[in-house]
């Protein structure tokens, strides 16, 4: 949840692409099912983050 992001020092937008404050690195990530969540990688820029998000999601059929 919101609450224990912001502890660990994560921010997210809710876009699929999140900043880990503890790697100082944006990550990337999709949610396929409710609860269930890919993660994607570690890149250094939000743009890098939300291009390989996008990269990754194209590659599946009927995603989101």
């Amino acid at each position: 949840n919101t609450q224990h992001a912001v502890r660990k020092g994560i921010a997210c937008k809710g876009d699929g692409v999140t900043f880990a404050k503890h790697a100082g690195k944006w990550v990337a990530h999709y949610s396929p099912k409710p609860n269930k969540r890919t993660h994607i990688g570690y890149f250094d820029t939000e743009q890098e983050a939300k291009d390989a998000r996008d990269k990754a999601l194209r590659k599946l059929p009927n995603i989101l």
